[in-house]
C-alpha cells in the first residue's frame, strides 16, 4: 500500500475468547485472547488467532500490566466457538 493507508482498507479486531494459561498468586498470570480479525483490501479476508502476555498487577492496585521477562509461550490458534476452540482452553468472550 505504500506509506498511506488506501481509503477502501479496513481492519477489525474482535476479542471472541479467552484464557489464563497460568497463575502464581493473585498478582501475577499469563492471560490470553483469541481474535477474529477481518481485514479488507480489495477483497476480504478473515483470519483467528491467540495472542499471550505476562501480566502483572500494578502495585498501586488499578490495573494489570504487561510484565518484564520472557515471552509465553503462543496460544492455541484456533476458530472461535468450536469444538477445537474449547479443548484447546478458549472461554467464548462477553461483554459486561
Amino acid at each position: 500500500m505504500g506509506q498511506e493507508k488506501d481509503a477502501t482498507t479496513t481492519i477489525q479486531l474482535s476479542p471472541v475468547a479467552a484464557q489464563t494459561k497460568a497463575s502464581d498468586g493473585p498478582d501475577w498470570t499469563i492471560a490470553c485472547v483469541l481474535v477474529d480479525a477481518t481485514v479488507t483490501i480489495r477483497t476480504q479476508a478473515r483470519a483467528a488467532f491467540g495472542y499471550c502476555e505476562r501480566m502483572q498487577w500494578d502495585p498501586t492496585g488499578h490495573r494489570w500490566l504487561i510484565a518484564p521477562g520472557a515471552p509465553p509461550a503462543p496460544a492455541p490458534s484456533t476458530w472461535p466457538d468450536t469444538d477445537v476452540a474449547q479443548r484447546a482452553g478458549w472461554l467464548t468472550w462477553a461483554d459486561a
